[in-house]
């Protein structure tokens, strides 16, 4: 199969998964839950359950033991971009071709919406009963999924952005960032895919370290497709340009030190990096 029609595999099996669960969800303010789906359910390259899946398959894991998992991710990034949109973030006033949350619905609402969504992706994450065997993989992969994106993960990340001093800034600060407020959930994907297919410590820490230079990678091509100018410029041993190839470099020798098919992973690695939008 090749990587396009996978991709889209991928992604249209969890697009009918993740409408088919805010169908379900009961006993919700019908504001709120339409102010949750119309951002929830608004598109998007769906790429974080997609790498949680394909790390599945990777390690001849069970999707049914994923899915909720790669629906709880997309519900947490969901819920950063309503919050990163508010007037006092970053105050946009469209996403995905669309007018933002806040714009539609309200600061007000659109602020419950995001702490809706974070709480129901863990909802959704502990509320799905497994395998015997994997009863403490699930546990583990909860907690990974809250570390990555609580205080110690992508909030810090947001806080870094937030009150960034762009006249003052050095390579370690901005790639600190990248770290945790993109790597962050990149790493809870690549991570849990695995966990949640039994695979070993040693596959774990690969699939974990692919995610986060995946993720600084990803955030990468988006400040240099944005020309923010004021963040690039601290790469100052490498180009912006040089310091990606470097990553490409070292995400294929990550692949390489794991078994099974990766061929669809190499094809998303290369996707993700060269894309121009």
């Amino acid at each position: 199969m090749d990587f396009k029609t996978k991709f889209d595999e991928y992604a249209l099996d969890f697009e009918q998964y993740i409408k088919n669960y805010a169908k379900s969800m009961n006993g919700v303010h019908s504001g709120l839950q339409e102010a949750m789906n119309y951002s929830l359910l608004s598109g998007g390259k769906r790429i974080r359950p997609i790498i949680m899946l394909a790390f599945c398959d990777l390690f001849g894991g069970d999707k049914n033991n994923v899915y909720p998992f790669a629906c709880a991710i997309e519900m947490i990034h969901t819920y950063s971009l309503i919050h990163d949109d508010l007037p006092c973030m970053d105050n946009d006033t469209m996403r995905r071709g669309k007018p933002c949350n806040h714009i539609v619905f309200g600061e007000g609402m659109a602020l419950l919406a995001g702490d809706a969504l974070i709480t129901q992706a863990f909802e959704i994450a502990s509320g799905f009963r497994v395998p015997q065997n994997l009863i403490t993989n699930q546990i583990r992969s909860i907690n990974i999924l809250a570390a990555c994106a609580g205080s110690s993960g992508m909030v810090s990340g947001q806080c870094l952005d937030v009150y960034i001093d762009k006249e003052n800034l050095s390579e370690e600060y901005v790639i600190n960032i990248y770290k945790l407020k993109t790597a962050g959930l990149f790493c809870a994907a690549t991570s849990i895919g695995a966990i949640m297919s039994n695979a070993d410590n040693s596959q774990v820490n690969k699939a974990r370290y692919y995610g986060e230079k995946l993720g600084i990678a990803f955030q990468l091509v988006d400040d240099i497709l944005d020309n923010e100018t004021k963040i690039l410029r601290v790469f100052e041993k490498k180009t912006p340009s040089e310091f990606l190839k470097k990553l490409t470099f070292d995400l294929k020798q990550i692949l390489g030190e794991i078994g099974g098919d990766k061929e669809f992973l190499i094809n998303l690695t290369d996707y993700l990096i060269k894309r121009t939008h």
